[in-house]
């Protein structure tokens, strides 16, 4: 397995199978794939502007078209913005970061670690197959596993079809 050294994105550090990263950016089947609805078209207008540079920096260097993630969907809209979740994949290794894990009871869920509080953003890191949304497939197991890279963010609403 060919992994590149550590690369960080936020608190997490990453060990990329770049080869075998480009086999699951953009892949076909995936939720966001070749998507034109007014979404994914206001998201590839927001990126550039509502990521931080040092965030599209880590990105690009993950091998992620910041405008072009596996997924995503915006849920709500307050004061001009709309409430985003967007998901990228990447093949590697989780080397460290925070635990996105809390314990409420007898329940356990996943939390997203604050990056910035305005415009909002807040994003995990985690195993895809400890996610349960649908994604990319690898066919080369040996290059490593997938790994979800989870934003919630607010983006601003720059198309008027919503």
């Amino acid at each position: 397995m060919r992994l590149r050294p550590t690369i960080p994105l936020a608190d997490w550090r990453i060990a990329i199978h770049i080869e075998a990263t480009k086999t699951v950016q953009n892949q076909p089947g995936t939720p966001a794939y070749g998507c034109e609805c007014p979404q994914c078209r206001n998201w590839r207008l927001a990126a550039d502007e509502i990521l931080p540079p040092e965030l599209m920096g880590q990105l690009r260097r993950l091998g992620i078209d910041p405008s072009r993630p596996t997924d995503l969907y915006a849920t709500t809209e307050e004061d001009g913005y709309l409430v985003y979740r967007v998901m990228y994949h990447v093949v590697g290794r989780l080397l460290s970061g925070p635990n996105i894990w809390r314990d409420y009871g007898d329940d356990r869920m996943k939390m997203y670690r604050p990056f910035r509080s305005k415009p909002w953003l807040s994003l995990m890191v985690l195993p895809y197959r400890q996610s349960y949304t649908a994604g990319p497939v690898l066919q080369d197991k040996k290059a490593g596993e997938i790994l979800q890279i989870d934003f919630r963010l607010d983006v601003p609403k720059i198309l008027a079809e919503f």
